[in-house]
């Protein structure tokens, strides 16, 4: 199996973030600054290509409260998955809530 170059790794990357980012910013009609890091994997090496792509912060998966010394490129975030939000549906009432 042949393994990528480093300028083909790093071409893929840089693909990767800025082709995205080009998707979101003309479907939304809006700059996309924020990225969630798929799986909460990220490196050094990857918040500076976020970076250079033009996102200005991230978030991880580290499963805590996102606090102020949180690093900007890894903001702490906890996983929601598919039951938890069947577990907060449940929860919710349904409809627009009563007038007094």
């Amino acid at each position: 199996e042949r393994h990528p170059s480093p300028a083909q790794y790093n071409k893929f990357f840089d693909f990767q973030f800025r082709r995205s980012k080009e998707v979101l910013d003309k479907k939304l009609g809006n700059h996309v600054r924020m990225l969630g890091w798929p799986y909460g994997i990220y490196d050094n090496e990857l918040t500076q290509e976020a970076k250079q792509a033009g996102y200005t912060s991230a978030f991880a998966l580290d499963g805590r409260h996102a606090g102020d010394a949180d690093n900007i490129m890894a903001i702490s975030r906890y996983l929601v998955t598919d039951r938890d939000l069947e577990c907060l549906l449940e929860e919710v009432p349904a409809g627009p809530p009563a007038r007094p």
